[in-house]
């Protein structure tokens, strides 16, 4: 019962670490992240960095950063955490529920979840927000409001989907709210707190809220929606919770359908963890809001969060089968469905992940082993705007002069690297006027990287 919870956790360990090993980081997203944090470590009291964003993932990305890591350093931590769920989505249903099984089988499918695969070794937040989630209501389930409340104060702080669910465990705990008060005081103060030194720093009330509904409309616009170029309200509604998964599981699609249907029949006996579907309900209906409103992209990674609820349904739809039929062999059969969901959807979404990161970002790795190539001393200075070769090139904070190359005036570059070489790194574009003063070093049709001549040349 348990191997088959530590076999999955390590077979999608196994593939996440084969895919970091492929390339780079395929979301965009992650690299804006990753500079966030690395600007927290120069004006850490400058909150508009964060621009539409909440500070703690980027304040992790400051401490790794700080500590000489970079983006591979966030994505290993994202693989410990993608560990991790499981094991605590097992914890979480089998102490509420008793049954061991139901904890195996659902631990068993998040590790294995198709959407947690890629987005798993990615540099991006959800798989913390996930295990604050976890963790939160298995502190909950446990009767520690001061733990809940401390992991939700730290998800309010990394995802606005946290920012529904104070209320959420003031409704829980209504019957003990003095005892309970924790588990919704300290993350609403954390909000609050949140949203005042924001005001504070930008001189605007709740400006984030502004400047990400302008964002999502411009680029729902720009990009159309997964269907076609207009919107559908009726699979706006449908999309989070019942077309994601259906994608996601495909022919296993009818199982946490199933499972939600013997969870309503069996509500009376405690068939999953009320912190878990209340959470998850709570998180829904946030995301299916702001989808419908336009206030969010209708993004997959969205649909994170909820994956432990949706994992525990599809095994209680599994298991309900498999214990309707009886016998050892349906057991079997149970393990069975659950090799046919690994091989028929997380390998292929595997290969199609690490052939794109073998392929992404090709113009700026190549930048990035031009600079390698130049084996910088302390003294010598990198003119570039390019976050993405930044990152790749893991050169020293102090080394990096963020700006453009079209800023440099005649004769400007040779004083921004006094006692040491200079190199810019730039679109081919932007380096017109300073070809006569640096050598190529290295050039694409995307990226050029230019260098301090060497004496005599």
């Amino acid at each position: 019962m348990r191997s088959l919870l530590w076999l999955s956790i390590l077979a999608s360990t196994a593939l996440r670490l084969l895919l970091l090993s492929a390339g780079p980081d395929l979301d965009t997203d992650a690299y804006g992240h990753a500079m966030a944090g690395r600007f927290l470590l120069d004006t850490p009291l400058d909150l508009r960095i964060h621009w539409v964003w909440l500070p703690l993932w980027h304040a992790v990305h400051g401490g790794i950063a700080a500590l000489g890591g970079g983006l591979q350093e966030a994505r290993l931590l994202n693989i410990a955490l993608g560990a991790l769920a499981p094991w605590l989505l097992d914890r979480l249903l089998r102490e509420a529920t008793g049954d061991g099984w139901l904890g195996a089988v659902g631990g068993a499918l998040l590790a294995l979840w198709p959407l947690g695969l890629g987005l798993g070794q990615s540099a991006q937040p959800e798989p913390l927000f996930q295990v604050l989630l976890l963790g939160a209501c298995l502190c909950w389930e446990r009767g520690r409001p001061g733990w809940t409340g401390a992991l939700l104060s730290c998800a309010a702080l990394c995802r606005y989907e946290a920012w529904v669910l104070p209320p959420v465990f003031l409704a829980l705990g209504w019957r003990g709210a003095r005892a309970r008060a924790l588990a919704w005081l300290l993350p609403g103060a954390t909000l609050c707190a949140w949203c005042v030194a924001h005001r504070a720093a930008t001189g605007e009330w709740l400006q984030f809220l502004r400047l990400n509904q302008e964002f999502a409309r411009e680029a729902s616009q720009r990009l159309g929606f997964p269907w076609g170029p207009e919107p559908s309200l009726w699979r706006m509604a449908l999309w989070y919770p019942v077309l994601q998964p259906a994608y996601d599981l495909q022919v296993f699609a009818p199982l946490p359908f199933l499972g939600a249907a013997v969870a309503w029949r069996r509500r009376g006996e405690g068939p999953l963890p009320g912190a878990l579907v209340a959470t998850s309900a709570a998180v829904l209906l946030f995301l299916s809001y702001g989808w419908m409103r336009r206030l969010n992209l209708g993004l997959p990674r969205h649909f994170f969060a909820l994956v432990p609820l949706y994992a525990s349904l599809a095994a209680a739809g599994a298991l309900a089968l498999a214990r309707r039929l009886q016998g050892a062999w349906a057991t079997r059969a149970l393990g069975g469905v659950l090799l046919l969901f690994l091989v028929v959807r997380t390998a292929p979404v595997a290969r199609w992940t690490f052939h794109r990161s073998r392929a992404h970002l090709l113009p700026e790795r190549a930048a990035t082993a031009a600079l390698r190539g130049a084996r910088l001393q302390g003294a010598d200075r990198v003119v570039c705007d390019l976050p993405e070769v930044e990152l790749l090139a893991r050169l020293p904070r102090g080394q990096m002069v963020r700006r453009r190359a079209s800023s440099l005036g005649p004769g400007e570059a040779g004083g921004l690297a006094p006692g040491g070489r200079l190199f810019v790194v730039a679109r081919p574009a932007e380096v017109r006027a300073l070809r006569g003063e640096l050598e190529v070093l290295q050039e694409s049709a995307e990226v050029v990287v230019l260098g301090t001549r060497e004496a005599g040349t």
